[in-house]
């Protein structure tokens, strides 16, 4: 098992805490941890992934009109090896923007799905192209980021 520290005494200069002292220290620390970059190595993966009304049979024989993808709940599962480039061209058929954000997926910025900061909105009938080849292996999950914290 591995370890992990950080000499706090170190990151003091002047009873303050000298953020980029402990910046170094923590890169000093993680050099080699996980890698900084992915280079494609396998085929690129394509899905299609759909925002959408559904209905769902919480208690049958009940329906409940839902938010779903791909009709589904829980949405689908995207299975890739690492190496490969993940392609999601997604489209939003709800009556409000969304986004997809892939939560814990090393991505570039720009696929990060945060409206607003890392991309604009998937308006209502729009879509996007999410692509990148992830960083780690792994189980992620996806979830939408418009007006949520």
């Amino acid at each position: 098992m591995g370890s992990f520290s950080v000499d706090f005494a170190a990151a003091q200069t002047g009873g303050k805490s000298d953020a980029g002292v402990l910046l170094a220290s923590l890169e000093w620390e993680l050099a080699d941890a996980f890698p900084v970059s992915a280079t494609p190595t396998g085929p690129v993966r394509e899905f299609d992934l759909i925002a959408g009304e559904s209905l769902w049979g919480i208690m049958p024989p009940y329906q409940t009109k839902v938010w779903a993808y791909n009709e589904q709940i829980p949405g689908p599962v995207f299975r890739i090896k690492l190496g490969d480039t993940i392609k999601v061209r997604f489209t939003n058929r709800l009556s409000q923007s969304t986004t997809i954000h892939w939560h814990g997926v090393r991505v570039p910025n720009a696929m990060d799905g945060v409206p607003g900061v890392t991309q604009e909105p998937v308006e209502s009938g729009g879509s996007f192209t999410y692509q990148f080849t992830p960083k780690d292996a792994g189980t992620f999950w996806f979830r939408p980021h418009v007006n949520s914290a």
